[in-house]
């Protein structure tokens, strides 16, 4: 399988295909438990789709946190997964703006990959309020 990563979320709607459906998922990535059972969990919005043989896509970290044995965030909130979830929606209406049918899905590659990480220039994060929004230009 052939991968290709974009940088932003623009690149990749760009080199899209806007006639075929694209995936868009929330994820959390847990790492490898510690000593100590702490591992790192790494929030992501993935937005990928196929082109023939060939795999795009693009992650934007929404955060990170640290995690007792994959269960709760230590804070004992929720608070990462609700601005994960926040951003995928951000995230979800803007592709449906650029014509896209959006459906959750999400692409499985292998781990010995090394994924690019990206950003989304239209999403942005209200210190303030503690949550993610579309930013206007």
């Amino acid at each position: 399988m052939k991968c290709t990563g974009f940088g932003s979320m623009e690149q990749l709607a760009f080199a899209a295909d806007v006639t075929k459906p694209i995936n868009a998922s929330a994820v959390a990535e847990v790492g490898r438990a510690g000593r100590h059972g702490l591992q790192v969990v790494v929030n992501l919005v993935i937005v990928s789709q196929w082109r023939g043989d060939e795999a795009l896509y693009c992650r934007v970290i929404t955060g990170r946190y640290l995690s007792s044995n994959g269960l709760t965030p230590m804070d004992g909130s929720n608070t990462a997964r609700v601005r994960n979830q926040q951003a995928h929606t951000v995230v979800v209406r803007w592709l449906e703006r650029q014509g896209f049918t959006v459906r959750e899905a999400l692409l499985a590659m292998p781990r010995s990959y090394k994924l690019l990480e990206g950003a989304a220039g239209f999403l942005a994060f209200d210190k303030e309020r503690g949550f993610f929004l579309e930013e206007t230009k």
